[in-house]
C-alpha cells in the first residue's frame, strides 16, 4: 500500500476530513432570507432611534447652556 494508507489512524497525517469541509453552497450569504432582512431593518431602526436620542439630548443640553 502507498503512503496515504499507512497512517489511517493518525488524524494529523491523513489531512482534513471531507465532513469537516464547508461546501461553497453551504456557506451563509448575507441577506438571503426574510429573517436576515428583518434583522438588518431592525438594526438600522435601532441605530436611527439611538442617534435621534443622542441628538435630542445634545441639542437640549446645548440650548440649556446657552440660555
Amino acid at each position: 500500500m502507498g503512503p496515504r494508507h499507512e497512517n489511517r489512524g493518525d488524524s494529523l497525517a491523513s489531512g482534513p476530513r471531507h465532513r469537516d469541509s464547508v461546501h461553497p453552497r453551504q456557506r451563509h450569504t448575507p441577506l438571503n432570507g426574510l429573517t436576515d432582512w428583518l434583522l438588518a431593518i431592525g438594526a438600522c431602526l435601532f441605530l436611527a432611534v439611538t442617534a435621534g436620542v443622542f441628538a435630542t439630548v445634545f441639542v437640549y443640553l446645548a440650548l440649556a447652556l446657552l440660555i
